[in-house]
């Protein structure tokens, strides 16, 4: 799944226990805000600057990242876990920010995140 967030920036990123929740704010409309949550976490890379994103990616069934994490942790059931990256051009070449987890949702804010 492949979503648009050109005019977002991340506005937070919280990390508790094993459960990790990224918001984005659009810089337009103060009011508009998603949230990517990753449960579970097996793995986190990110390079994240404050630079300008372009487009999240969720792979469902893993990937290089998943297959990597699984052989440096002898997990072999993380291979098929669910993988995201944040890119920052529209040709998905440069990554900003790589996470693979157990579970990942993609969805807007509510107002049970608010506290974030």
């Amino acid at each position: 799944m492949l979503i648009d967030l050109e005019g977002y920036y991340i506005l937070a990123q919280i990390y508790l226990g094993t459960r990790l929740t990224v918001t984005f704010q659009n810089s337009m409309d103060l009011h508009d805000r998603k949230v990517l949550i990753l449960s579970e976490v097996a793995g986190v890379v990110d390079e994240y600057a404050g630079d300008e994103i372009t487009c999240l990616r969720i792979d469902e069934n893993g990937g290089t990242f998943a297959h990597d994490l699984s052989l440096r942790l002898r997990r072999p059931e993380i291979a098929n876990f669910p993988e995201a990256i944040i890119f920052d051009d529209k040709g998905q070449s440069h990554i900003r920010f790589r996470g693979c987890a157990k579970n990942i949702n993609f969805r807007n804010e509510t107002k049970y995140d608010i506290w974030l």
